[in-house]
């Protein structure tokens, strides 16, 4: 009987941390209606709102499930919408094509109608991913500025020991190595395994240098040095705990000297900063946590390779 509640809060957390990649990416596919309405009015299946409605529903209800099942495939999610609205914007020639009305044609059945579009839609979705993520990875967006604030019933003490990272400390998966001459200490981040295509943006071997610049109780400056692809990247946190009544404010600034905009979309759109707090607020209650973080990394296309993938093969 404990097991359904457990599972109802997971649900409810993911719906509500990926609330913004749930509304970005029915957004976009109503562009994709309206604009298929502005191509062809007298042809487009949404000049009915009823219909638009409907598309609305259907496609929420599509990301939803997405979101719960795979809360860590956001890329796959996105790109999905993206390549769902630009199919839409040809709806009014798809249209003709199923209806058999074209020039000099006979039309197809409409069974072949939908596994053809299906199909294109599924095309042009793994070439839409791969776009995304060549110009989101390719792209920088200069200094970026990330601010976080949680709430939580702990104490200052506890919720420091949770979200401050120590040398020679190890919590929830972040093992922090012995400090340097320097004052670097390593912190690394373990999780569970996952996609093998990792198109999560999650390196399990990247290892971030941190140094404690200047701290007290309540306040702590730090920086964090990290090198990825032969790039170095440095970023600058400020952390203040504010006592209140029943508990702790936690606020976190951190100011990144480069970011490319698939980092920026990835971090904003799944609220990371407030997830990844999460993770190890969870872990000094000592309970199992919700955080999409401590989540093996999944996607839908991880899972797809898997129905043309023989067992045991890489």
């Amino acid at each position: 009987m404990s097991a359904f509640p457990a599972l109802y809060r997971h649900i409810l957390y993911r719906l509500y941390r990926l609330r913004r990649l749930i509304a970005c990416s029915v957004l976009v596919v109503v562009a994709g209606a309206a604009l298929s309405w502005l191509v062809a009015p007298s042809l487009s299946l949404f000049g009915d709102p009823a219909n638009l409605l409907a598309l609305m529903l259907f496609w929420t209800a599509i990301v939803a499930l997405s979101a719960v099942m795979f809360p860590t495939g956001w890329i796959d999610t996105l790109t999905a919408s993206i390549a769902f609205a630009l199919l839409l914007t040809a709806t009014p020639y798809l249209q003709l094509a199923i209806a058999g009305v074209g020039p000099g044609g006979t039309g197809i059945s409409q069974g072949m109608a939908v596994m053809l579009i299906f199909l294109a839609w599924f095309l042009l979705w793994l070439l839409v991913m791969a776009v995304f993520i060549a110009v989101g990875t390719a792209m920088t967006t200069g200094r970026g500025r990330h601010r976080t604030v949680i709430s939580t019933d702990l104490d200052p003490d506890e919720v420091r020991r949770a979200l401050c990272p120590l040398p020679g400390t190890e919590l929830a998966g972040r093992i922090c190595g012995p400090e340097d001459g320097k004052g670097f200490f390593p912190v690394r981040f373990t999780m569970p395994g996952g996609d093998r295509l990792r198109l999560t943006g999650f390196d399990p071997d990247q290892i971030h240098w941190v140094r404690i610049l200047q701290e007290d109780h309540l306040t702590r400056q730090s920086e964090a040095i990290t090198v990825h692809d032969g790039r170095k990247t440095r970023c600058e946190m400020f952390e203040r705990l504010q006592p209140v009544d029943g508990g702790t404010q936690y606020e976190l600034v951190e100011l990144h000297d480069q970011f490319n905009l698939l980092s920026a979309i990835g971090f904003w759109i799944n609220d990371f900063g407030a997830d990844h707090a999460r993770t190890y607020l969870d872990a000094v209650r000592g309970r199992k946590s919700c955080a999409i973080f401590s989540r093996p990394r999944w996607s839908p296309v991880g899972a797809l390779s898997r129905l043309f993938t023989r067992p045991g093969q890489p």
